[in-house]
Order: structure tokens, then sequence, then C-alpha cells
């Protein structure tokens, strides 16, 4: 009697569990179907094929660049932020640009540049200092690693650093310079302490079996770090030898 019982309850566990999945998987998938049905029929999103074409008595608003581009708004306008490009010009309304057929924000931080004469804000970054110019159709902060040089002033924010943060303008671009394996820096500084200069690269030195690192000014290599010494032009533990 005991084993009967205990069948009858795994039997009515495993039919209980097996419902609640079935319910969770039922729930997904009518989330899913609300996320797919949310594709179109709202705001600024394609107009949907069935009826209704536009949910809350929004308008189909049809491209009027390209009459197979349609998406649902309050009222079919053009040239404003998020909404289609005018035919005429102007295409779209002050700080905003064409693009891909859509009215979009431009000229700030990280934005498409323009396309009025002044391409990008001239409002500096308070943090750096550094002016926003328009480099491969986007507008960025000068001087920045990695960034455009600025016109103006200093080139790169970093080119007077003489650590692993050191940048030199190298064809337009604030880069890098005099770290191991990285481009020699172009003025007196070749590379930063701690690196050996060698045919325009910089290379790590001073460490146990690396290059004696040279003094600074000189074309003499023969600095080691502590408790090694240059041996043949690389450092070297004498100690261990002596022992």
């Amino acid at each position: 009697m005991f084993y009967f019982l205990k069948f009858v309850f795994i039997f009515v566990l495993i039919f209980t569990l097996s419902g609640c999945i079935s319910n969770k998987q039922s729930m997904e998938n009518g989330q899913q179907e609300i996320l797919l049905a949310h594709d179109c029929g709202f705001d600024y999103l394609p107009c949907c094929k069935d009826n209704p074409i536009c949910n809350y008595g929004q308008k189909c608003c049809i491209d009027p660049n390209n009459k197979n581009r349609n998406y649902c708004a309050d009222e079919c306008t053009c040239g404003h932020e998020k909404e289609f490009c005018c035919k005429d010009e102007p295409k779209c309304q002050d700080n905003l640009r064409c693009w891909n057929g859509n009215c979009v924000e431009c000229g700030h931080k990280n934005q498409l540049c323009c396309e009025e004469e002044k391409k990008c804000s001239i409002l500096s970054n308070e943090d750096t200092k550094s002016d926003l110019i328009c480099y491969n159709n986007k507008c960025l902060e000068c001087g920045l690693p990695n960034n455009p040089c600025c016109p103006t002033g200093n080139e790169c924010l970093n080119q007077k650093k003489i650590d692993e943060t050191r940048t030199e303008c190298i064809n337009g671009l604030c880069l890098k310079c005099g770290s191991n394996g990285e481009k020699s820096c172009s003025g007196e500084l070749k590379c930063i302490q701690g690196n050996l200069y060698n045919n325009e690269i910089c290379y790590r030195c001073g460490e146990i079996n690396q290059p004696c690192c040279d003094v600074l000014g000189t074309d003499t290599n023969n600095i080691c770090n502590k408790n090694l010494e240059c041996v043949f032009g690389f450092c070297s533990d004498v100690s261990s030898d002596i022992k």
C-alpha cells in the first residue's frame, strides 16, 4: 500500500510540473508574438501590412524621396528629428542632417558632422579643453589618444608626457609613441625611460636578458636595472655567475 501511494504521489508531481512548463512556454510564445507585433504600427516604425496599419489613430507617412519607405506618426511632416528628409531644400531643420533618408542630430560629440560650413560644435570640452572637429564624417574631440590632431595649439594633449601615455601627431592622428613595440617619438626623447631606440621602434630594455638601456642624450647603452650589469649589450645577473 505504501509503495502504491508513493507511485501516485510521483505521478501527480510529474503531471503538475509538466503543466507548469507548458504554461511557461505558452507565455514565452505569447510574449514573442507581442514583440513581433511591435515591429510595425507604432511611432516611426514601418506601417503594418494588415489593419490597423498604424495604432492609436496614427497616420501612415510615405517618404517623399522613396515611396517604398513609410512609418507611423501623429502627423506626416518632414525635416524634423527622426522624420523623413524633405524633398526640397532644406531637407532638414537646423542642427539636423539628412542621413539614410531620415533627419538625425549632428554636430555634437560622436555624432555625424553637419553638412553646413560649421560641421561640428565649437564648444570645447571643459575636462580636456579640446575642440570637436570633423573626421571621417564624425565629430570627435581632437587631441585625445587615437583621435584627430588639433589644428591649433598643442596637436595632442599628451605630447609632452614622458611616460607610456605619451602621444604624438602621426598621419593626422594622436598615436602613442616611445613605448615597447611602438614607433619612436619625433623629438629629442625618442623612447620613454625603460625602452631602447632601434630603427625607429622602441623596445623594452634594462631587465634581465633584455638590451641595456641607453644614457639619455647619448649613444651609450650600458644601463640596467638594480642588481643587473650590462654585459655585451645585454643585462645579466653576474652574481649568479660568481656563485
